[in-house]
């Protein structure tokens, strides 16, 4: 695979994670709501805030990111949902989603070669990822 095919599908499970984490940010409730509500705003954040600088990366490369809703849908690894569960469950469902877009990152970084400022973004994506993984875990108690 391509490093843009590569991208492109991580960008599209990017768009898609992040509107899935917004959307629990919007429809959490029961208890915890808080602690719930404020960690699904500072992922969303944080991801959302990645998806222009990971399009950009692939227009570095002369190519054209995938931006129609019918791209993403269908390039997208993130799984759909009903965003009414409960907390445990968005989490736990999250959790499984997060790993996913871990392993697009590997995939690109597996594909990148000597692209060095991909690869630094990758890095920096990898490691935010595993941050929202850990937490993630935490805030159900799971190691």
């Amino acid at each position: 695979m391509s490093l843009n095919v590569a991208l492109n599908y991580l960008l599209s499970s990017v768009i898609a994670f992040s509107l899935k984490v917004h959307g629990y940010h919007w429809n959490v409730v029961g208890n915890g709501f808080q602690q719930y509500h404020a960690l699904f705003d500072t992922i969303y954040e944080d991801v959302n805030d990645s998806i222009d600088p990971l399009a950009e990366n692939i227009r570095k490369l002369g190519q054209f990111p995938s931006f129609t809703v019918n791209d993403v849908a269908s390039m997208s690894r993130i799984s759909k949902t009903d965003a009414g569960i409960n907390p445990h469950d968005q989490i736990v469902n999250l959790l499984d989603d997060n790993a996913k877009v871990l392993s697009l990152i590997k995939d690109c970084i597996d594909v990148a070669g000597e692209e060095q400022g991909i690869l630094n973004f990758l890095a920096d994506r990898q490691d935010m990822h595993q941050k929202w993984g850990w937490q993630l875990r935490a805030s159900i108690g799971t190691p």
